[in-house]
């Protein structure tokens, strides 16, 4: 079934804001809980990437993807080259948390390129540069590239 509003996805019709509400215990700081959806990676990029945000974000990744507030999935999402697998969306599509619809799933495709190479249903997503056309205002997160080596320069404080 296509999205609510003419395939155009907000909080309120396409991400469940339930999920994300604190739990008996929690603090608001840490309602934030991230499932990491780990299907076999296809590349050495997507197989070291859901170490590094369990490191990073220890405190807040559940091992229950029913119960998380964000599910990053970890298909090779990332068109390189301008060149798709054209299986990214069945891909998606197969993970057992997709659920037929991509609720409470953030699509992180950090590759410069304004064209959207597949579908991503009703998920999130956060990309550097996509077009006016596809971008879902008030819904999808735009992402500044920050010209090479510029984040080594960042101080804690920042």
């Amino acid at each position: 079934q296509p999205p609510p509003d003419n395939g155009r996805c907000t909080l309120q019709t396409c991400f469940d804001l339930e999920r994300c509400q604190p739990r008996a215990g929690e603090t608001e700081a840490s309602a934030l809980r991230l499932y990491i959806d780990t299907p076999k990676p296809a590349t050495h990029d997507m197989e070291r990437w859901p170490t590094c945000m369990r490191q990073t974000l220890r405190a807040g990744v559940t091992d229950e993807a029913e119960g998380a507030c964000l599910v990053i999935p970890t298909v090779n999402i990332n068109c390189e080259w301008d060149v798709c697998d054209p299986a990214t969306h069945s891909r998606l599509r197969a993970m057992p948390s997709w659920r037929g619809t991509g609720h409470n799933h953030i699509i992180w495709d950090y590759i410069d390129h304004h064209t959207i190479k597949y579908r991503t249903d009703e998920a999130l997503f956060l990309k550097t540069s996509m077009r006016l056309s596809d971008y879902r205002p008030g819904f999808d997160l735009p992402a500044p590239l920050l010209p090479n080596g510029e984040a080594a320069r960042v101080s804690p404080a920042e």
